[in-house]
């Protein structure tokens, strides 16, 4: 079994992808010296919700807004099994936000991500979802 370790991180957070056999990958959310086990799913699925959220501007994202948290209108980007935790994303000025929450719907972190930390996961996901596509 090959397993491989996708880190897609901003300048105070990761989130790692534990890629196995391109199939079911357990995902990670580490910070200030934590490690919290988001939950699992489908690589396709989380490199391509990924990749649409850095990649469009928040107005073009196809999802309703599903609501608001720390004051901010979200919609969501990613759902994971296991765990059942969400991630919702949000517009701060010229920042995006990631807001990752628990089972029960609480806050476990918000990550800023900059114009060019986006870039370098538009890079690092494009590469994933092409793989995928060619299994």
């Amino acid at each position: 079994m090959h397993i491989q370790l996708v880190r897609l991180c901003t300048q105070e957070a990761c989130i790692e992808i534990n890629v196995s056999n391109g199939q079911w990958c357990r995902c990670t959310l580490v910070y200030s010296d934590m490690l919290y086990y988001l939950g699992a799913e489908r690589l396709d699925y989380i490199a391509n919700r990924l990749l649409i959220v850095v990649s469009s501007p928040w107005e073009e994202l196809a999802d309703s807004v599903a609501g608001r948290i720390n004051g901010y209108e979200v919609k969501m980007a990613l759902a994971l099994s296991e765990e059942h935790s969400t991630v919702y994303v949000a517009v701060d000025g010229r920042y995006q936000l990631l807001l990752f929450e628990d089972k029960e719907g609480n806050l476990i972190y918000t990550m800023r991500l900059f114009p060019k930390e986006r870039l370098k996961w538009q890079a690092q996901l494009g590469m994933l979802t092409v793989r995928t596509n060619l299994k």
